[in-house]
């Protein structure tokens, strides 16, 4: 039986074959499509990485607040390029669920969490900014 030479081979059968070829895999189009580059990524948009030191819930039945059906969330403070977004709290959408799930994934693997917000996106007209993409990666 011939071997297949790397280069020719199925992608399925080198790269994803095992659990560090995903992650190889997903490193490469990560890089490749420029998500690792801290800084700008569009005109609004502002990404960094971020450690989490709390969390607030907010339920949809909340009379006392502006703050209604979000998760604030308490990061290290840090200022997002360009923007003036506030510099230790996020905003994301209850909505956003697969956002909070990334989180979980970070947290719970002690990986390095990239957060990119929308300058654009403040919820609630005060300077807090909202989450657009959560992104868990090597430390």
């Amino acid at each position: 039986m011939k071997k297949e030479h790397r280069a020719t081979a199925p992608i399925s059968k080198w790269v994803l074959s095992s659990r560090a070829g995903w992650k190889r895999a997903i490193r490469f189009v990560a890089m490749t499509s420029g998500l690792l580059s801290m800084g700008a990524v569009h005109a609004a948009e502002f990404n960094r990485y971020v450690t989490i030191s709390g969390s607030l819930a907010m339920a949809a039945t909340r009379p006392a607040s502006i703050y209604k059906d979000v998760l604030l969330i308490y990061i290290n403070s840090a200022a997002w390029g360009a923007s003036t977004c506030r510099q230790d709290a996020v905003v994301i959408q209850k909505t956003d669920s697969h956002l909070l799930a990334q989180l979980w994934i970070a947290e719970l693997s002690g990986k390095t969490i990239v957060m990119h917000v929308d300058d654009a996106l403040r919820p609630f007209s005060d300077n807090m900014c909202q989450v657009t993409m959560v992104q868990v990666v090597e430390p």
